[in-house]
C-alpha cells in the first residue's frame, strides 16, 4: 500500500515527506537510531535466509510442478559472487524477484541507484554466461495469494516456452511486472547492461 501511495505522489510532495522524515530521524536519540538500524539489519538478514513470501511460494510451487529448484543459489558464475533467488538448472534459468527496494528510494536515492546498477550488471553477467533471466518486478510490498497464483501461471507459461525452445541471447531477459495486485508480462527493449 505504501509503495502504491508513494508512486502516486508528485515529486514536490515526495521531497516534502522525505524532509519531514529526515528531520524526525535527526531528532531521535542516537541510541534509538542504533537500535532501529540493528533491527532493520536483523530483518534483512533473516529475509535473505528464508526468502520473501513470493520467493517461498514460487519455490514450493515450482518444486511441486516437477522443477529442480535451487533456492538462493550462490556462485552460479565462477568468481562472480552472485546469488540468484531461484535457479532451475535443467533449463538454465535464473528467477529474480525484485521487491519495491529495487524501484523506490526506500533506503535513499543513492542506495536505489546502486541497487539498480547492480541488478543490470547481474543480469548482463548471467545472460552473457548462457542463462535466461526471468525478472519479476514486484512493485507492491505484498500481493494476495490469488494474485500470486496468477503470477505463478505466467511464470510456468514462460518456463514452458524456455523448455520448448531455449531463447536466443537477445531474448534471454523476460520481465514480469506485478503492480496493484496485477501481473503482466513485459518485454524489455534493451538487454545490454
Amino acid at each position: 500500500q505504501r509503495a502504491k501511495a508513494w508512486a502516486g505522489l508528485s515529486p514536490e510532495e515526495r521531497e516534502r515527506i522525505s524532509l519531514v522524515g529526515k528531520d524526525l530521524w535527526n531528532k531521535k536519540p542516537e541510541s534509538e537510531k542504533q537500535e532501529m538500524r540493528r533491527m532493520a539489519m536483523e530483518a534483512v538478514r533473516e529475509a535473505s535466509k528464508i526468502g520473501s513470501r513470493t520467493e517461498r511460494h514460487l519455490n514450493n510451487a515450482l518444486t511441486t510442478a516437477g522443477y529442480n529448484v535451487m533456492f538462493h543459489k550462490n556462485d552460479l558464475v565462477a568468481r562472480s559472487k552472485l546469488e540468484v533467488d531461484l535457479f532451475l538448472p535443467e533449463i538454465k534459468t535464473a528467477i529474480e524477484i525484485d521487491g519495491p527496494g529495487h524501484f523506490l528510494p526506500i533506503w535513499g536515492q543513492e542506495k536505489l541507484q546502486k541497487q539498480q546498477s547492480s541488478d543490470i550488471i547481474k543480469q548482463g553477467i548471467l545472460i552473457d554466461h548462457g542463462y535466461v533471466v526471468l525478472r519479476i518486478k514486484q512493485i507492491d510490498k505484498s500481493i494476495s495469494m490469488t494474485k500470486m497464483n496468477t503470477l505463478l501461471e505466467i511464470v510456468l507459461s514462460e518456463l514452458d516456452k524456455i523448455k520448448k525452445k531455449f531463447p536466443s541471447k537477445k531474448k534471454r531477459l523476460i520481465e514480469i511486472e506485478v503492480q496493484n495486485g496485477e501481473s503482466k508480462e513485459s518485454k524489455p527493449d534493451n538487454l545490454s547492461p
